[in-house]
């Protein structure tokens, strides 16, 4: 199912009118973004889609708010408002917005570091795989842990390309009631004005020193898995087990003429102002 949300910028004061548990399409009309400063604040982001299940205590599960934001010049951010559990663990944010890209995890093999195998829900030995939803394929995950954050093209049968940090706020503080990344729409391949759907997952990479990826039962975006962590088994996620944002557009041309010609005006007004004075 998905669920459209209403125009406006929503934040925690009224996270109720947009916010579901349910697959959302969110279209943002404001031409600003929020703040990346590490503190959450009501009103900061345009919409904000809530959490599933309570696994590893709520962290990005129950009574947590994912929320995303973007801007006209190219900025896209993402906070998390953590539901009663620390961020202890990884989260991946998987994000389908170009064409190609993987229908599951099977055949990723990265496991160098906690964040990578989160990515291809696989440890060394064992694996907890993800098949997504019909139609989403993964281009680009966020690997966000309390310490870090980036953003990663998925590669299949080889090494994640690492595209950059996004800048995690507040860093090293697992407790914290927010965080916060940004990066560009550009670094996920979108064009301003474009779509990309997305959903997150939650999950300890270093099960039994790394050997296993042991995933949570704590989703965003996939509203169709159960309570019940998964542990070491595969997950299949049901159609619609995503959420879709559009981002803001850049202005019109009609717009930035009129832009133009307020600016024209106003200086030769200044010149003729200068003349009288004269």
């Amino acid at each position: 199912m998905r669920f459209h949300t209403t125009a406006g910028r929503f934040g925690l004061a009224v996270i109720g009118l947009s916010a579901s548990v349910h697959a959302a399409t969110i279209v943002d009309t404001t031409n600003t973004t929020a703040s990346h400063d590490g503190t959450i604040n009501s009103g900061e982001y345009f919409d904000g889609t809530l959490g599933t299940n309570s696994g590893f205590g709520g962290v990005i599960g129950t009574g947590s708010t994912l929320f995303v934001d973007s801007a006209i010049t190219g900025e896209l951010n993402f906070g998390l408002q953590r539901g009663s559990g620390d961020l202890n663990n990884q989260m991946v944010i998987y994000i389908d917005s170009e064409s190609g890209g993987v229908g599951d995890t099977t055949g990723l093999t990265d496991t160098s570091d906690p964040l990578r195998r989160m990515i291809s829900g696989s440890g060394t030995v064992t694996s907890s795989d993800l098949f997504f939803a019909p139609g989403f394929l993964a281009d680009y995950a966020i690997g966000v842990e309390a310490g870090f954050a980036g953003l990663w093209e998925i590669v299949s049968g080889g090494s994640h390309n690492f595209v950059k940090s996004v800048d995690i706020l507040p860093a090293g503080s697992p407790s914290a009631a927010g965080f916060e990344i940004e990066l560009l729409l550009s670094d996920i391949g979108v064009a301003q004005g474009a779509s990309f759907d997305y959903f997150a997952t939650y999950g300890n990479p270093n099960d039994a020193g790394g050997d296993n990826v042991f995933r949570s039962d704590e989703f965003n975006g996939a509203p169709s898995v159960g309570a019940g962590n998964p542990g070491l088994s595969s997950v299949t996620l049901a159609a619609g087990d995503f959420h879709t944002f559009t981002s803001v557009p850049e202005p019109s041309l009609p717009l930035l003429a009129g832009v133009g010609s307020l600016l024209a005006l106003g200086v030769t007004r200044g010149r003729a102002l200068e003349a009288d004075l004269a």
